[in-house]
């Protein structure tokens, strides 16, 4: 028999019991004994109302610890992200817990082509496209805890830019001028995420095929049937995704379809999270003869930090001490 105990679980309710404690308490001072049994059982004699006052006492102690822990617990979870249209909706963002300044940590969406430029580049002549990703609010400064466990200044919330209908249009018009040297019959992306919902988008506009495939049990190989397989064994693939980061996961999903014997011709991802996995991945589709392009490069590292070095940590920490 499992026998383990979630203490986290465990003190939440706890304090809801202490809550309730409370309110028995004061119940049972305010109407002088237990109404149990026949006659009623007392706990102390009827003119010595004192015993009642120091429970009172007790039991508002007992809920107030009870309330103000409630409190704790809730003040303590991340603050809602909201922009100009209201509050986002975005689980993937995890903000830094900040119990001794919780509003700090709330985020304020960027839209200064500036502020953009440090984090947007655009080697390849894509530079206006900074005003559709200032109109979709992309970009969010706060102090969040990335996937890897590193803390950063800035998130890049991609699924914005198909949110805004303007971004949205702009975002597929780079990445068809992107590829129109490419020659392809279908498109390909990763099912359910913002690089399938591109690839959908540009395929709809060009009058091309698209496919998308789920992901596999870890997240990084395409989960492809057999079936599925054989009606591409023909077709010169274009695979589509938002953004890359180490590569990884596209050399995955790329192995995921060779090994079904689908041919893909070329990769296109709108943004490189880093410039040297950009060049390691390009050499490594090239030596696979498929080719590579995107829009723009997405720079985090000037804002990103390992958490033991984090020096938005480092600054709380500080504003606490002095």
């Amino acid at each position: 028999m499992d026998i383990r105990v979630d203490i986290g679980k465990l003190l939440k309710r706890s304090h809801l019991a202490l809550v309730v404690l409370g309110g028995v308490l004061l119940l049972v001072a305010a109407i002088g004994g237990l109404p149990i049994g026949s006659p009623t059982l007392t706990i102390w004699k009827p003119i010595d109302p004192v015993w009642r006052y120091v429970l009172a006492g007790v039991s508002l102690v007992v809920m107030a610890i009870g309330l103000l822990l409630i409190w704790r617990e809730y003040s303590r979870r991340s603050p809602r992200i909201e922009d100009e249209k209201g509050p986002v909706d975005q689980a993937s963002i995890r903000l830094v817990d900040r119990p001794t300044d919780p509003k700090n940590a709330i985020v304020r969406v960027i839209k200064t082509a500036s502020e953009l430029g440090a984090v947007f580049t655009f080697p390849n002549g894509h530079d206006d496209f900074v005003e559709a990703l200032a109109e979709s609010g992309c970009l969010l400064e706060g102090h969040f805890r990335l996937v890897s466990g590193k803390h950063s200044a800035r998130f890049i919330r991609l699924r914005s830019i198909l949110d805004n209908t303007a971004s949205r249009a702009s975002f597929v018009d780079k990445m068809i001028a992107s590829v129109r040297t490419i020659q392809f019959t279908t498109i390909i992306g990763p099912a359910g995420t913002t690089g399938g919902a591109l690839a959908e988008d540009i395929g709809r506009t060009l009058g091309v095929g698209v496919r998308t495939f789920p992901a596999a049990y870890n997240k990084r190989c395409l989960d492809i049937s057999a079936e599925r397989a054989k009606e591409l064994v023909s077709e010169k693939c274009l695979y589509i995704d938002d953004l890359v980061t180490t590569g990884d996961g596209i050399i995955a999903a790329v192995e995921s379809l060779s090994e079904r014997e689908i041919p893909v011709a070329a990769v296109a991802v709108g943004f490189v999270r880093d410039r040297a996995a950009g060049v390691k991945l390009e050499e490594e589709l090239a030596a696979r003869r498929i080719s590579f392009v995107f829009l723009g490069y997405a720079a985090l590292a000037a804002f990103t930090w390992d958490e033991a070095h984090c020096k938005l940590c480092r600054l709380v920490r500080s504003q606490d001490i002095n």
